[in-house]
């Protein structure tokens, strides 16, 4: 439920042997790699690798390969004894010729399918025409165009046909066209063709390749298309038999050039002298031992290893290690940002305070458990950390649900571990205070981790000044504890000390707080100069500081209302069904359940989550790591 410590390590090898070096030890392996030249500036006669990667071209044909073969390929091992780099370009080129063939075969049958297709379909408009396509494609003074025409146009036809030298003949009747054929003498063939354009004939070709009538045409030409078929299967069976004998050869061949070309690529983060190569990166401190125990058994690799308070010119990737009921949380926290290296992992308070607002705000067992349902359902099938988060959501709503006495909304099957949130006046008062009490409680959460992040990175103003530090902490309780005497004993605490010391001076440290911070650093010039516009800017912002308390905590006084809401809502799918009656009745409170599920459940996880970013994160979290990202090539064994 933490960050996972992480150590740097510099890296020196002979830069012969670099790709090797890299395909065995880093790729695959638990290592964020960094620029060495940004590094390790101060080591002279460092270069950058500038070379082009040479395993690119071989890359590519190897991948255009890999798209047309229907077997799956292994990409956990490699045997490197027998495959020369000649070796494999000579294989490439002959695996590239089979397979050109075999796509060139196949090309040309699946177009002659099309153009059969196509034929088909301009022959189906004319299929119950009795007439010989023969005779219609070698007539010798007469031409003829075969097409369709809008409705509206067919109409303006009619009036055209007595005025010129064409006919019509429809042959089919659709909503919005008429298909046909028009006739004319061929000296009239360019007139006539232009008369038809401006009425919006759109003609369709009829291939040559037809013969006899054209349901005599269509039964030929599907005759073809389904031999056509067999040669694809005949062809792509020989195909097939060939990849598989060749898988195993196919699969070194690519992995090994995959691997190769990969480890080259690596030189982008790598430097290099005339006689050694360098590589820096961050390792999570758990993977370090183990990591060190193989390259200790290397000869000519060396290596420190740096503690990450002392390096300055990188800042450690953030990687989160939580339990596993917690992880699907992570999506959540990381849609606000991930954690920077020194910062407290919210991920478990996330968890926690979601499920338990989630489950007061949508308390009802009968909901709850067909949510808990669905998310199980959602992760099976999909994996998703949703579905995870919707199982125990779910969960929390079935035990508020049970805390309520509510059952698909009826509050009258299981007795209540305490009340019906709508039972009377007191019941919603009680509602109300107890949420304002969770968000009192959680807000302080939130400004004790915002003190130990302060801690954490060592940053004294931030523990000490900050509004949500210890000024604030003692301002925010001074203003709750008096509120609470007050309503306990109805007088208020106005003695001069405890104002001074828990009022006055808390604010004071707020108000000042970049002049003190300036003061610990021990700046010249630890005041701004401007001290006009610094007091005005500073005390709109303290006006903002203490509005954000009040605001902040009586915000999750929704958390309450909600609570009321599902109750309200389900008294009112219960009016409905009363005023159904009957079949009726039971059909809308099955309906009324599943809109308020839908509904109530969607608005119920947004205001959570607002909660979350907005009253909580806003106080602590900054977001700003770095996703630890190791080389994201699959592990490899190389023989």
């Amino acid at each position: 439920m933490s960050i996972l410590k992480m150590k740097l390590i510099n890296i020196v090898g002979p830069r012969a042997e670099f790709d090797n070096f890299v395909m065995k030890n880093i790729m695959g392996h638990q290592i964020h790699l960094e620029n060495a030249i940004s590094i390790l500036n101060n080591i002279k006669g460092l270069y950058p690798y500038i070379d082009e990667n040479p395993y690119q071209d071989l890359m590519k044909r190897l991948d255009s390969i890999k798209e047309h073969i229907n077997v799956p390929i292994d990409s956990k091992t490699v045997n490197d004894e027998n495959e020369s780099m000649d070796g494999i370009q000579e294989y490439i080129g002959y695996f590239e010729e089979r397979q050109k063939e075999y796509l060139e075969e196949r090309k040309e049958i699946e177009k002659t399918i099309h153009l059969d297709q196509q034929v088909i379909k301009q022959l189906k408009p004319i299929e119950d025409v009795d007439v010989d396509l023969d005779r219609l494609f070698h007539l010798e003074f007469i031409k003829f165009r075969f097409g369709k025409l809008p409705q509206e146009s067919y109409k303006k036809l009619q009036t055209y046909l007595e005025d010129i030298e064409a006919f019509f003949v429809p042959v089919l009747s659709e909503p919005d066209y008429i298909w046909g054929i028009y006739f004319t003498p061929e000296v009239f063939e360019e007139k006539i063709d232009s008369i038809f354009s401006s009425l919006y004939f759109e003609r369709v070709r009829i291939s040559g390749r037809v013969s006899g009538s054209p349901s005599q045409a269509i039964s030929q030409m599907n005759k073809e298309i389904q031999k056509l078929n067999g040669q694809i299967a005949e062809i792509d069976k020989s195909y097939n038999e060939f990849v598989k004998k060749e898988k195993d050869r196919f699969t070194n061949v690519y992995n090994k050039v995959r691997h190769l070309y990969h480890a080259f690529e690596m030189r982008k983060y790598a430097a290099h002298t005339e006689e050694s190569f360098y590589i820096v990166g961050w390792i999570p401190q758990i993977y370090l031992k183990e990591f060190t125990a193989k390259l200790d058994a290397q000869e000519n690799i060396t290596y420190i290893v740096e503690e990450p308070e002392i390096v300055k010119r990188s800042k450690p990737p953030t990687e989160l290690r939580n339990l596993r009921i917690f992880k699907p949380f992570e999506s959540l926290v990381k849609m606000y940002g991930l954690p920077s290296y020194n910062e407290i992992d919210p991920t478990m308070l996330v968890a926690l305070t979601f499920v338990l607002m989630f489950g007061i705000m949508f308390g009802d067992v009968g909901q709850g458990a067909l949510l808990a349902l669905i998310g199980w359902i959602l992760y099976r099938k999909k994996g998703s950390d949703l579905g995870n988060i919707m199982v125990l959501a779910g969960f929390s709503s079935m035990f508020f649900g049970w805390f309520f006495g509510s059952i698909f909304g009826f509050e009258d099957v299981i007795r209540p571990l305490w009340d019906h949130p709508m039972r009377n006046s007191d019941t919603i008062t009680v509602c109300l205070i107890a949420a304002i009490g969770i968000g009192i409680i959680l807000v302080t959460l939130a400004m004790i981790m915002n003190i130990v992040n302060g801690i954490k990175e060592k940053k004294l103003a931030r523990i000490l000044f900050d509004q949500n530090g210890l000024a604030g902490f003692v301002f925010y309780w001074s203003v709750i504890g008096s509120a609470l005497y007050f309503f306990l004993k109805g007088r208020l605490v106005l003695s001069t000390v405890f104002v001074a010391v828990c009022f006055v001076l808390p604010l004071l440290c707020m108000f000042l707080k970049e002049p003190l911070e300036n003061l610990l650093k021990k700046k010249k010039q630890w005041f701004p100069e401007q001290k006009g516009m610094f007091f005005m800017e500073t005390f709109f912002e303290m006006f903002e500081v203490i509005l954000s308390f009040i605001t902040n905590t009586i915000s999750f006084v929704r958390v309450g209302a909600f609570a009321l809401n599902h109750a309200g809502m389900m008294m009112v799918v219960f009016i409905f069904a009363e005023m159904a009656r009957g079949a009726g009745s039971v059909i809308v409170i099955i309906l009324g359940n599943i809109l308020v599920m839908g509904l109530e459940g969607l608005i119920v996880g947004i205001q959570v989550l607002r909660l979350e970013f907005y009253e909580l994160f806003s106080r602590f979290f900054s977001g700003t790591g770095r996703p630890f990202t190791p080389v994201c090539v699959e592990s490899v064994k190389i023989k």
